[in-house]
């Protein structure tokens, strides 16, 4: 080990007498080390970290299933049932997350929390480290319910008060007391800041009439639910027995359960599901960039060792083997790998708080990002990797040292043909490399193209969108929220300059909520219960959002409280579930409508892309805002069709609303493009690193190229003096030098290519609309490639050319 520290010193030694190369390097392998552990510190939240519970690898998400359709959330009765007869359990908890209007502490704030069940807190196995959680025997309905606070939320609005518990706040209307506060860091599920005691163990639905038993609904699925396994069963015997309830449940109420099945998925794997593909995808890209610059290095030194002849002979011919040699150069090398680290560690440091900013939340579902123990270990672990990789070949080469070298300066310099393949093959590596990434950032630009070109169903353009706080709407006086919501409409619509205004329950980029659909006249199908996603819009809301009628009519005054009950269809509805035939004029009727209570269908308009610009879209029906659904109204989204921007409309909309009701809130407004903006995030985030991490690769290889053709011009400095003495031109000496350094170039770029039509197919999986690479994406990339290996070869070239054959001549 003392040897080990003595070689390492005396590379740090040799590194500080050759502070150009050193500089050279350490940049070079700075940029990749750093790289790389920003991604791996995204890598290490997303998939290697364990979620912040005790045991949790115990704790699963528990899906319904329906066969052709994949997993859905719970509905109450079930989610009753599941808990009431399972054994491999010890806790089977439901949540919904919400937002609402926090009361109390200071002005008014909009809150992301939580509904969850008495034993949520247990299931995670995570407790207030003030008060108390909740308790079976807490009260059940709504209005004398407790609440336990997220320590940020207790130390942001509270200050840390020590006298919290017990404390009443109002939240959307309602008054709650806070029986505790939550440890720090606490924030499941999706940063609630504060969790509230479901009514019975099951979220609530503001929508149902007050006198509605919600435990006896089988056909509205609208929450989530965790279960943490008993201490002696497996996730296997858990699976037998939930798949023998859903069994049992089939056979009890074939109408809403036919078909249905349960599914456990691991929690974290649930949670980083939709991130796992695209994070492996950016750690193997930025693997691919690392490894070019370990290939550059590996040039550097071995265009290093050349100079270096003499002393490697001295040193044998003093005894020194070949095995010291080797080890000598591997610590050198280490030394470097070292150094290169620590500028590394600090370039991550400086750029992981602005990837923190820009990743997208659906990639960092659990956790946030950060340069902890783990992330700087494999920083450590990946320069001594760098070492053994960019150190390894040019320490074989330089320790082939002849004991001519001792009488003559040029013996074996640049390590003679082993040296002349290494660098070649090291050129074709970079090459290669920088080719698949170049093409990989190619195939995300034009996936983004094509997911911009997609059609979202509405007009974005000339759109503008605000969020409208109305706490109790969900309550008894439905009717009079309604009325609310249609005179701000009015105001909405009178302001100067806006040409059409609505309110919807979710707009044109959310999906409403799913309800079980019954068509009238019509049996359902064995083993299915037809689903569709409900919401409540105002009339002109299909104007307004530019969304096109395809048959019958949309809503308008007629459509009232004193009308027969009406609903409006999209596309997929009619393609789904009336094929080959007319919809309009058949009723239907959903959980969420009210027993018994059908709905004539009096229009069809097209699609609007709900889930996301690369989803298909769902069946979706619509109610009018003026008849007497219980439309659970707490927050609408209103919509305002005008030319203005967000910022000067946004004064104007809060002066409409409060002139209906003042103390309204209005906010989160937002351009239509914004809506839409947020389907495109992932995939222009991957564009932003893949694109920087072509460029990257571009530039390293480039330099690689370059340094490789300019060694190769100084080694052949005699012979190019002796052909041009000769009579060769200084065209064809240029010629020549680029043709020779742009064979391996070659190689490379058809390797590349290979590379880059195998890398289609993993990138394939995470894009919108990637098939095979097309041809002019490969004349592209070919075309930009060859382009950066000319210009880096065209000066050594140029040099060449400008070789004097009288002065080498003297100098022989």
């Amino acid at each position: 080990m003392q040897n080990v520290v003595r070689d390492v010193r005396l590379g740090l030694r040799g590194l500080a007498r050759r502070p150009a190369f050193a500089a050279a390097a350490v940049l070079t392998l700075a940029l990749g080390i750093g790289a790389a552990t920003i991604i791996f510190s995204v890598v290490d939240a997303v998939l290697l970290r364990p979620l912040p519970f005790p045991r949790p690898e115990r704790l699963v998400q528990v899906w319904e299933t329906v066969p052709g359709r994949g997993d859905r959330r719970a509905s109450p009765a079930d989610y009753l049932d599941w808990r009431a007869e399972s054994r491999t359990f010890a806790s089977l908890a439901s949540y919904d997350v919400r937002a609402g209007n926090l009361v109390g502490g200071g002005e008014p704030e909009r809150v992301r929390y939580a509904t969850v069940s008495a034993n949520f807190f247990r299931a995670l196995g995570v407790m207030p480290v003030r008060g108390r959680a909740f308790r079976d025997d807490d009260a059940a309905v709504v209005g004398a319910r407790p609440v336990v606070l997220g320590r940020g939320l207790w130390l942001s609005r509270f200050g840390g008060d020590p006298g919290i518990l017990g404390r009443t706040l109002v939240l959307d209307d309602e008054r709650l007391t806070v029986v505790g506060v939550m440890p720090a860091g606490f924030a499941f599920p999706e940063d609630a800041a504060l969790w509230v005691r479901a009514p019975f163990d099951v979220p609530e639905l503001k929508s149902l009439p007050p006198d509605f038993d919600i435990r006896t609904m089988r056909d509205a699925w609208y929450f989530r639910v965790i279960g943490r396994l008993a201490p002696r069963a497996s996730r296997a015997d858990a699976q037998a027995e939930m798949d023998v309830i859903a069994r049992r449940l089939r056979e009890a109420h074939p109408v809403t359960n036919q078909g249905a099945g349960i599914r456990l998925v691991p929690l974290h794997e649930q949670l980083v599901a939709g991130a796992r593909q695209m994070v492996l995808l950016l750690f193997g890209a930025v693997a691919l960039v690392l490894l070019i610059a370990c290939s550059n290095v590996a040039n550097l030194v071995l265009a290093r060792a050349s100079g270096r002849t003499r002393e490697l002979a001295v040193r044998t011919a003093l005894g020194a083997s070949r095995g010291r040699l080797v080890r000598q150069l591997l610590a050198e090398s280490v030394a470097l790998a070292l150094v290169s680290g620590v500028a590394g560690v600090a370039l991550a440091a400086a750029g992981v708080g602005a990837l923190g900013r820009l990743i997208p939340p659906a990639l960092l579902p659990a956790g946030t990002v950060t340069l902890d123990a783990t992330v700087l270990a494999f920083s450590l672990v990946a320069s001594l990797a760098t070492a053994a990789l960019f150190g390894a070949a040019p320490a074989f080469v330089a320790s082939r040292i002849s004991l001519r070298a001792w009488t003559t300066e040029r013996g074996s310099g640049g390590g003679g043909r082993a040296g002349t393949r290494i660098r070649g093959a090291l050129v074709v590596a970079e090459v290669a490399l920088a080719v698949v990434l170049v093409a990989g950032a190619a195939l995300t630009l034009q996936s983004l193209g094509r997911l911009a070109a997609v059609d979202p169903g509405f007009r974005p353009d000339g759109l503008v969108s605000a969020k409208v706080s109305l706490p109790g709407a969900g309550g008894s006086d439905r009717p009079a929220a309604a009325r609310f919501y249609l005179d701000a409409v009015e105001r909405v619509a009178a302001v100067p300059g806006v040409t059409g205004a609505a309110v919807a329950l979710s707009g044109p980029v959310e999906s409403g909520r799913g309800a079980g659909l019954r068509v009238e006249g019509r049996a359902n199908a064995p083993g299915t219960l037809p689903s569709i996603a409900w919401q409540v819009v105002s009339p002109g809301y299909f104007e307004a959002a530019r969304i096109r009628l395809l048959r019958g009519r949309t809503f308008d005054e007629r459509d009232r409280g004193d009308a027969a009950p009406v609903a409006v269809i999209n596309e997929a509805t009619a393609r789904r579930y009336f094929p080959g035939e007319d919809p309009l004029g058949r009723r239907i009727n959903t959980g969420l409508d009210g027993l018994g209570v059908w709905v004539t269908i009096v229009g069809v308009v097209a699609d609007t892309r709900n889930e996301g610009l690369a989803q298909a879209a769902s069946p979706e029906m619509f109610r009018p805002l003026g008849q007497p659904v219980h439309f659970g109204g707490e927050e609408m989204l209103l919509l305002a069709r005008s030319a203005a921007t967000p910022a000067t409309l946004a004064p104007a909309l809060r002066r409409a609303v409060d002139a209906v009701r003042p103390g309204v809130a209005v906010y989160d407004v937002r351009a239509g493009a914004e809506l839409v903006h947020g389907f495109t995030r992932t995939p222009r985030f991957l564009l932003l690193l893949l694109g920087a991490f072509a460029a990257l690769a571009l530039v390293l290889g480039a330099v690689g190229i370059y340094g490789v053709a300019a060694f190769a011009v100084s080694q052949r400095r005699r012979e190019i003096g002796v052909r041009m003495a000769l009579g060769a031109q200084r065209r064809a000496v240029f010629g020549m030098v680029l043709r020779g350094g742009l064979q391996s170039v070659a190689v490379g770029l058809g390797l590349g290519l290979a590379g880059a039509v195998a890398a289609t197919g993993v990138l394939r999986r995470v894009l919108y609309g990637i098939g095979a690479l097309e041809p002019w994406t490969l004349a592209v990339v070919t075309a930009v490639a060859a382009a950066v290996a000319v210009a880096a070869t065209a000066g050594p070239a140029a040099r060449a050319a400008r070789v004097d054959p009288a002065g080498v001549l003297r100098e022989e």
